[in-house]
């Protein structure tokens, strides 16, 4: 389960976007296939169905944490661009009739 968190921390941040929980799922079990195949082919390591399973849902629990943190981050560019628009062009403008 802990193999393939970091990938799904990551996963977000690489496509810069968030990404639904199923596709982080389908990714980490996908991943964690070819590794169990590897071994199951070259004779190294042990190859288990729940690995797969478990790395999955690693990896499924790394993406959720990456898409809070990649809504966090678009939330403050959306902040900055608003703060920068509003000084540019001020709501109440100020009366220069004087």
């Amino acid at each position: 389960m802990v193999l393939l968190f970091p990938a799904g921390i990551l996963l977000p941040a690489v496509c810069r976007k968030t990404i639904r929980w199923w596709k982080g799922l389908i990714a980490g079990v996908f991943i964690s296939a070819v590794i169990e195949t590897s071994q199951l082919v070259f004779c190294r390591g042990l190859f288990e169905w729940d690995n797969m399973i478990h790395n999955g849902i690693g990896c499924m629990t790394g993406c959720i944490i990456g898409n809070w943190f990649v809504r966090k981050k678009e939330n403050e560019i959306d902040r900055k661009i608003t703060i920068h628009w509003s000084s540019l062009f001020p709501s109440n403008p100020q009366n220069k009739n004087n």
